[in-house]
């Protein structure tokens, strides 16, 4: 894939693992943390931005009245499963706080279990993102 230019802006594709280090440390003196990137925005030589064109992000659904902890903890087992086998150390899986499993991931990890992690945001208008695995 070719780099894409547009006045002193440079798309180009994270293609090493010296590149995505960069990536992420660029990201994280500007106080973020990006998700899964896949190319690097450079503007006059610097990393100032990254993007992400593929994402293992799992949406999914439970009944809430047929379902319970239980069979939610074996679901999610069973997503980390077959994401791993898709090859990915890790995934997003967006969450409506008024989800009646939004608890239950919030608990997941404040145990600090997995290695999962979280996005929240300022109100019940945002979802919260849980963050399996590395990123």
């Amino acid at each position: 894939m070719s780099n894409i230019t547009k006045r002193n802006i440079q798309i180009n594709p994270i293609s090493s693992q010296e590149m995505l280090t960069a990536v992420k440390e660029a990201a994280l003196k500007d106080g973020h943390e990006p998700l899964f990137p896949t190319h690097a925005v450079i503007k006059d030589g610097e990393i100032v931005g990254s993007f992400c064109t593929i994402s293992p992000t799992v949406y999914w659904w439970l009944d809430s009245k047929k379902t319970n902890v239980t069979d939610t903890a074996m679901v999610l087992q069973s997503v980390d499963t077959l994401i791993n086998n898709e090859g990915y150390i890790g995934y997003a899986m967006p969450v409506h706080p008024s989800s009646p499993y939004h608890k239950f991931l919030m608990k997941r990890t404040d145990d600090n279990n997995l290695s999962d992690q979280l996005y929240v945001g300022k109100t019940e208008e945002y979802w919260t993102i849980f963050l399996k695995g590395s990123i």
